[in-house]
């Protein structure tokens, strides 16, 4: 289980099938993400098809009434018609997380696509380059 502390509040996180019911169902306060890989090399996330493709992941978070999915953003940056889908199409909230989240070029073109939340280990350094633009 992961604990992301995002600008407007903290949400959970996990991979793990059988602990995203217990999140959601034993507290209310933080919403519940489903953490998917798709495909993300140099992971080792179960062999399921709801964490390898995206499209799974967002019918099971769906299904579970979790609050959205968290995935690796290089397919969501490589095709950006894909975060409009998965927001507009269907109504959940999308996080991302990826190395490619260090370079401010990929989180502009993530924000200009709605993303509503961002996992980065260079913050400060982003937010730096962000004031110098």
């Amino acid at each position: 289980v992961c604990l992301l502390l995002t600008v407007c509040a903290p949400c959970l996180c996990t991979v793990c099938l059988f602990v995203v019911d217990s999140l959601r169902r034993k507290q209310g306060v933080y919403p519940v993400f489903f953490l998917s890989d798709i495909n993300a090399p140099g992971y080792d996330i179960p062999n399921d098809i709801r964490c390898a493709s995206l499209q799974e992941a967002l019918a099971f978070a769906h299904s579970e009434e979790l609050a959205g999915v968290a995935c690796e953003s290089n397919p969501l940056v490589s095709e950006p018609h894909l975060m409009d889908d998965i927001i507009m199409n269907h109504g959940m909230l999308l996080l991302t997380w990826s190395s490619t989240n260090n370079k401010i070029e990929n989180i502009r073109v993530q924000m200009d696509h709605g993303v509503h939340g961002i996992v980065s280990d260079s913050v400060d350094r982003i937010a730096f380059d962000d004031k110098q633009k």
